[in-house]
Formats: C-alpha cells, sequence, structure tokens
C-alpha cells in the first residue's frame, strides 16, 4: 500500500519586527519556511519567486489579515505555482524558467476551500486517496494569521492529489 505523509508545522514570531509591507512579510514566510524543512516546497525558490509579484500584493491588511497560501513545484519541469489570498484579493502565478505568468486556479478549487477552512482531515483523506497518482508535486499550503504585529504561520505539506468525479 501506498505510504502516506503529512506534515502540520505552526509558527509563531511575536513581535520579531513590524510587518509594514509585502517584502517583510515574504521574509517572515521565508524564515518561518526554513525552520522546519517541511513548510514549503523550496523555500528559497518561494521567496525569490514573490519577489517577482510584489507590484500585485496591495490587498494584505498588514496590521489583522487572515492570508492563505498555496505552492506547488513540479522537478521535472521545473515549473512552480503560487496562489496568495485573503478575502480580498487574490494573486495567482506561475514562474517557469524565470518567465512570470498570472493565471487563475492553478490548482483544484476544493483545494482553497480546504485551506481556507483549515481542514486537515479531509486534506489527509484526499491525499490517502488519490494523492500522486500521475506523478504530481509536493504542495504545501498555509494559513498565516497577522494580529497587531504578531505572524502565526500553520502550514501542511501534501503529495498533489485529483480526483476526476470531484474535481472536474
Amino acid at each position: 500500500m501506498k505510504n502516506f505523509v503529512l506534515f502540520f508545522i505552526s509558527f509563531v514570531f511575536i513581535g520579531c519586527s513590524s510587518i509594514k509591507n509585502f517584502n517583510t512579510f515574504s521574509k517572515q514566510i521565508y524564515k518561518a519556511q526554513k525552520v522546519e524543512k517541511d513548510c514549503g516546497v523550496y523555500p528559497k525558490l518561494s521567496f525569490e519567486s514573490r519577489k517577482k509579484v510584489i507590484d500585485r500584493i496591495d490587498f494584505i491588511n498588514y496590521s489583522n489579515d487572515t492570508v492563505y497560501c498555496l505552492e506547488s513545484y513540479y522537478m521535472e519541469t521545473g515549473e512552480y505555482y503560487s496562489a496568495i489570498w485573503t478575502k480580498k484579493g487574490t494573486v495567482e502565478f506561475k514562474v517557469y524558467q524565470n518567465n512570470l505568468e498570472y493565471g487563475q486556479k492553478f490548482f483544484i478549487k476544493r483545494l482553497y476551500k480546504m485551506i481556507e477552512e483549515w481542514d486537515l482531515p479531509t486534506i489527509q483523506k484526499a491525499e490517502k486517496e488519490s494523492g500522486g497518482m500521475l506523478g504530481g508535486a509536493m504542495m504545501t499550503g498555509a494559513i498565516i494569521t497577522l494580529d497587531n504585529g504578531n505572524f502565526k504561520m500553520d502550514c501542511i505539506q501534501f503529495k498533489e492529489f485529483f480526483n476526476i468525479g470531484l474535481d472536474k
């Protein structure tokens, strides 16, 4: 039977530095991802890729907000996909051979909802039932809470999954 791996990590950085813009926010994500190897596909790649979209991220309230992230990296092709969103806005992008492409819904629709609801049992079940069927990528989902200068990041790493009956 197929082995299945699920990682859940939580980081809290209190009063490290005041987050005032996306660059500082992105550095906090990078620091959190470096602390635990299973909290990011490739932290350096993720950080460098986020730098490319800094001008599109104008919807985060750095004082008080919840930010959701999804990312995946396909080693075979070198394609990196990411989605960053709040209730006020979304940026989704792909980086391939240092080229940036914006898009919509790079990930399956139900995965966005699972991340927003932080539904780890459902992610675990979906991964077990249909993860890695076509090779796929390792993925990371994160929920980041910004609260009066405090940065808290919970993340999960899992195999990409797809179910034709649910994800048409």
